[in-house]
């Protein structure tokens, strides 16, 4: 046999590793050399296509091949051909549009974006096991991502698939069980990270369809998520953070975006890398008073903070934006893991006032006791002088003043008492229609910034996390401007490419013109806040007859 290791040893290393609650390899750590040269070649326009292939032999094997060959000789993507299954991509669906009408088109879709169990996990490739039916964002994201997944359901309750819904929460269930939190997406290289937790919210919408039994049956797998955020808590004296956790100076416990890893993103290698190395330089150029041995570390030392705030920012489900860019225009300095992000702290108080919830069903007579007492939301994220909810840097121990739609997530939820929540809403609708309302709805950053990932750019979620906060604290007129807003560029879209995307130019109207990844067709998240919302207007249309 060639250098390298076995698929018998591999699947022990697999084994092993889920006993011990370790990450399974990844594909950057399964293919070392041939992983960086592979994806530093470009001979696939995405980074996620080789992370995405599955090994026609032993990874071993493949190793021993590529140490072997004659480099400079050796047609690489050849080499790839030969020795993996390759996506296609961009992904096909094989399925042309008929429907004129976008509801019907998306009820067809399900069956189109649907992939079914994947079984035991294979070393082989990425995707991490998948024990039930499930549905796909679309587009190059080829298997169940968290934050995605919500949205999804949204449109699985509204079109009676009840059986779908179901399968994706036990999916989700079943990875809080095996790693102890819901990875941002179901591929080893995503294991590094969890997204914004909307399990709970899940939760509640399958308890809509089934019964408060549900918050029971479920409980076990939310404390753990839970457990998960908050690991390190009790260890921390104020003013300390660890990992998702930051503990004030007051005592009080607050959470942050934290990847586990400093190294570029697998499935974003060479964009990741491009910047980093563009930070490097435009250092050096600024540092050149260092000695040598100073510029390397510090070097080595922004290398890894850098990496470490790309990968934390994608926990927050939504492009990277001035929210994470320490000048509010550039990707090379961000400052993600200083941040105390106004969405996420909203979503760990829905967490636990869900668990609360779940807990005095059983009978315990302090539900909240256990759970991690924290600083008054509206003094750390609410900012008087904008009239708008904000990030908080804890670090500078400063609210931040970036406009971002992460701002109405509070708006969504019992943050304070309904009629104080009213009158703070009064004021983040001005906000809104000043800073980010546009023809077609809500763009998610007030600014623009050099990186291509951020334009004027609308995506589902963040629309109907806005129309939901908005409709409960009184303001249903700028809601319904929204929506109408939203959906009517969704349908003329649709009639003029047969497309549901993943975003939308809200601005211009039209398919966001960028070159980072061909065009996501599917789309889990949108095809879910479009029947939700159509729903509404028809419930809403009902009552006024």
């Amino acid at each position: 046999m060639k250098n390298g290791l076995s698929i018998l040893f591999f699947i022990l290393i697999c084994n092993c590793t889920r006993a011990q609650g370790i990450f399974f390899p990844a594909p950057n750590e399964l293919y070392g050399q041939l992983y960086i040269d592979v994806q530093s070649s470009g001979i696939f326009p995405d980074s996620k296509t080789f992370v995405d292939c599955t090994s026609r032999m032993d990874p071993g094997i493949i190793l021993g091949d590529y140490e072997s060959a004659d480099k400079n000789t050796l047609d690489l993507k050849q080499f790839v051909v030969d020795h993996f299954r390759i996506p296609a991509d961009p992904p096909v669906f094989n399925y042309v549009q008929q429907e004129k009408d976008l509801s019907k088109h998306i009820q067809n879709l399900w069956s189109v974006i649907r992939r079914e169990a994947s079984g035991n996990y294979d070393p082989m490739g990425s995707l991490l096991e998948t024990p039930y039916p499930y549905i796909v964002p679309g587009g190059r994201y080829r298997e169940i991502h968290y934050f995605d997944s919500y949205f999804t359901m949204l449109g699985l309750k509204t079109a009676r698939e009840d059986e779908m819904l179901p399968n994706m929460i036990d999916n989700l269930t079943d990875a809080i069980n095996r790693y102890g939190y819901i990875p941002h997406g179901f591929r080893t290289y995503y294991l590094s990270r969890s997204q914004v937790p909307f399990y709970c919210m899940m939760i509640e919408l399958l308890a809509e369809m089934k019964g408060e039994s549900v918050y029971v049956k479920y409980l076990p797998a939310m404390e753990r998520e839970y457990a998960y955020w908050m690991e390190g808590a009790k260890e921390l004296k104020p003013g300390q953070a660890y990992k998702r956790v930051v503990r004030l100076k007051d005592g009080t416990y607050l959470n942050r975006f934290w990847d586990e890893f400093d190294i570029p993103r697998a499935e974003n290698y060479t964009e990741d890398v491009a910047v980093v190395e563009r930070a490097i330089s435009d250092f050096l150029q600024q540092k050149t008073f260092l000695s040598e041995q100073d510029k390397n570390k510090s070097v080595d030392s922004l290398r890894s903070a850098l990496y470490r705030h790309i990968r934390s920012a994608a926990s927050s489900g939504a492009d990277f934006g001035n929210r994470w860019f320490t000048d509010e225009k550039s990707m090379n300095v961000m400052e993600t893991t200083d941040i105390l992000p106004v969405d996420l702290n909203a979503l760990m108080l829905k967490m636990e006032s869900v668990i609360a919830k779940a807990r005095k069903l059983i009978g315990v007579q302090n539900p909240m006791v256990g759970i991690y007492k924290r600083s008054d939301f509206n003094t750390i994220f609410w900012n008087e002088r904008l009239g708008y909810y904000t990030d908080f840097h804890h670090l500078k121990n400063k609210k931040m003043v970036r406009i971002t739609l992460a701002g109405m997530y509070p708006f969504c939820f019992e943050i304070e008492q309904l009629k104080s929540q009213q009158i703070k809403a009064q004021k983040a609708s001005s906000v809104l229609k000043e800073k980010l309302l546009k023809p077609g709805g809500l763009i998610s950053f007030e600014k623009k910034s050099d990186s291509s990932l951020v334009g004027p750019f609308g995506f589902a979620s963040l629309q109907w996390l806005s129309i939901v906060g908005l409709n409960r604290c009184g303001q249903s007129q700028l809601a319904n401007e929204i929506s109408n807003r939203w959906m009517k560029l969704n349908e003329d879209i649709y009639l003029r490419t047969g497309k549901l995307l993943e975003k939308y130019d809200v601005e211009e109207k039209s398919v966001p013109k960028y070159n980072r990844f061909s065009v996501q067709d599917g789309f889990g998240s949108t095809n879910g806040v479009y029947l939700a919302l159509k729903q509404k207007i028809g419930m809403q249309e009902e009552k006024n007859k």
